[in-house]
């Protein structure tokens, strides 16, 4: 099979959760099929030497057909992004849709598809359908969360009453183009058994299949390495709200709690881009540490004791659950945060909503050694037969065939 498979930027280096699985699929697919990717740059022409190294380095040009990188204008800044969304409000289209509209991207797209045979087009995530040209040939959309589910949780917990109702607008406007541009497709694919529900009470003879998130298990593994007592752990991409928001809704509602009970505890953030007053956090409280960027997670991670996941916002799956696992770590989570996630509580993990709740389910894994290496034995084994991307990507051939 020839695919056409479009992204929103070259997925390299996979240093976040959209990036990871889009690789990971990318990748997986070229194994048996023909794949041409086509993505965006922002990148100045004066620096696309940066561009080829980050293509090297990926070892796409080794599995990809080929590689086409469309150079698109710059994202709008401060006070022209401002001006911009208030523009969108008189668009029905919603504001993160069609501030991703690219003329140029469009043309290319449609240069190749009218130059080469293609069997299939796979979007990766729906900012990108609206580039999509019209076609006669077979389109599968890969999403990776569902976006109006975001804003709407999103919407839910802001309290700010002018973002609270753009939030409010932007998941109406979402919803609507969600089921529009589900209904395009011939194919959806989802992370989760929920999103699926989701896409299938408001589509008509759409086929929908769940095509979970995964890890490589070659490479998050377990390390024999003893971690650092009462040493609690969040990694993400700290400039993308929803980590932003549970990392400051840990420090400001239950770390207290958990301090009162386990006094020499002490809390990492891990992620690149934290915003100021995530950077000042040690500056009231030195038991809270913030790293920025690091090259590998994964000594930072095995150094902990707990991996914490207070996300209250959020779609899809949460790859940093997976590869936490995938380490052998016990991970506290919402339910939101653990959403998708087919992870038995208790057994592979632990869950909680209420600050103390949660805050209680960490202090029972720091003073139980027993129940900790329980569930760290069970969580590994558990993504070993479950959630490895060899296994994923196999189905998904599969999938794509039937």
């Amino acid at each position: 099979m020839r695919i056409f498979f479009i992204t929103k930027e070259l997925p390299f280096p996979p240093d976040n959760g959209h990036r990871v699985r889009t690789l990971h699929i990318l990748k997986g697919l070229a194994r048996t099929h023909k794949v041409t990717l086509v993505c965006q740059s922002e990148t100045p022409s004066s620096q696309l030497s940066a561009v080829s190294s980050q293509l090297l380095a990926s070892g796409l040009e080794q599995v990809c057909e080929s590689i086409e990188i469309v150079p698109v204008p710059l994202k709008q800044e401060g006070l022209g992004r401002l001006a911009a969304g208030f523009l969108s409000l008189f668009s029905p289209l919603p504001y993160s849709i069609r501030s991703r509209y690219c003329p140029l991207m469009k043309q290319k797209m449609k240069e190749l598809l009218n130059k080469e045979n293609f069997d299939a087009i796979l979007c990766d995530g729906i900012h990108q359908a609206i580039n999509i040209p019209e076609t006669n040939i077979r389109m599968i959309l890969n999403e990776h969360n569902i976006e109006s589910t975001i804003i709407g949780r999103y919407a839910g917990i802001e309290r700010q009453i002018l973002r609270k109702i753009f939030a409010l607008i932007e998941c109406s406007k979402m919803k609507s183009y969600e089921r529009r541009t589900w209904q395009r497709f011939n194919q959806v694919l989802v992370c989760s058994n929920e999103d699926k529900q989701g896409v299938v009470a408001k589509t008509l003879n759409v086929k929908v299949d769940v095509v979970p998130n995964g890890v490589d298990t070659k490479y998050f593994c377990l390390n024999n390495a003893q971690p650092e007592p009462n040493r609690l752990i969040y990694t993400g991409l700290m400039s993308w709200f929803p980590n932003r928001d549970a990392v400051l809704y840990f420090v400001k509602e239950i770390y207290p709690l958990i301090k009162k009970e386990i006094p020499n505890v002490s809390f990492w953030i891990v992620g690149k881009g934290p915003t100021d007053e995530i950077k000042a956090l040690p500056e009231s409280d030195t038991s809270i540490h913030v790293t920025g960027f690091v090259d590998d997670v994964q000594p930072l991670v095995w150094q902990s004791i707990c991996f914490v996941v207070p996300l209250r916002v959020g779609s899809g799956t949460r790859l940093k659950i997976l590869e936490a696992m995938a380490m052998g770590k016990t991970v506290v989570s919402t339910r939101i945060g653990a959403e998708g996630i087919e992870a038995v509580p208790e057994k592979h993990i632990l869950l909680a909503d209420a600050p103390q709740i949660f805050a209680d389910q960490v202090i029972r894994l720091l003073k139980d050694e027993n129940l900790r290496r329980s569930i760290e034995k069970e969580s590994r084994r558990f993504i070993e037969e479950k959630y490895s991307w060899d296994k994923i990507c196999e189905d998904l051939r599969i999938i794509l065939l039937a």
